[in-house]
């Protein structure tokens, strides 16, 4: 019924090592899908895939004429490396290099960068934070340069009109993903959801 799809009691897997692939197929039970008790995995390595439809790595938490005992539905579509599109244009950005639980808690869309993606994200991300924190510094400064300038000559301090530039903040860390599985860590830890 569909690429890398289970039904009953059974398993389908499609595995994709290299290149560019479309999967345009479309409707319920594409890409990764398990039902009626079955498991579906879709695995793209490399490449920058183009995924049709709307229900990639989705689970339903239901299985009809099985009985209980059968085990449930576990859907999986993992796809690493490549700039990916998973039904819509929308959706590309939500789910670059993130993780999505998708029908009940069986189902997943994994989207990770490859080992030499993740080696370019880190160097990016270093030089992005080092640049960001000289803008910081050289903005500092300045303020601090105004504040003295206006005290020697005792005029009221006149802050500048731009503002002070922000800091990467942690949820740009884990969009950016140079370490997915710590920075994954550090959000869902107990100090993080205090924030």
């Amino acid at each position: 019924m569909g690429t890398g799809m289970a039904w009953d009691l059974a398993y389908g897997i499609l595995a994709d090592f290299r290149g560019t692939g479309r999967y345009t197929a479309t409707g319920n039970m594409k890409h990764g899908v398990g039902a009626e008790a079955s498991i579906g995995i879709l695995f793209s390595y490399g490449g920058s895939d183009s995924f049709a439809g709307r229900s990639q790595g989705s689970a339903s938490p239901r299985h009809d004429y099985h009985p209980a005992a059968s085990g449930g539905n576990f859907s999986f579509l993992i796809n690493y490396g490549g700039d990916n599109l998973y039904g819509t244009e929308r959706q590309r950005v939500a789910q670059r290099h993130s993780y999505l639980q998708r029908g009940s808690v069986s189902g997943f869309l994994i989207d990770r960068p490859t080992e030499s993606e993740a080696t370019l994200a880190r160097a990016a991300l270093r030089d992005a934070i080092e640049q960001r924190n000289q803008e910081i510094a050289e903005y500092d400064a300045m303020v601090e340069n105004l504040r003295s300038t206006a005290a020697e000559r005792r005029q009221r301090y006149i802050p500048p009109r731009q503002r002070r530039p922000q800091p990467i903040s942690d949820s740009q860390l884990i969009s950016a993903v140079p370490d997915f599985d710590n920075n994954v860590r550090r959000a869902e830890s107990p100090d993080a959801r205090m924030k």
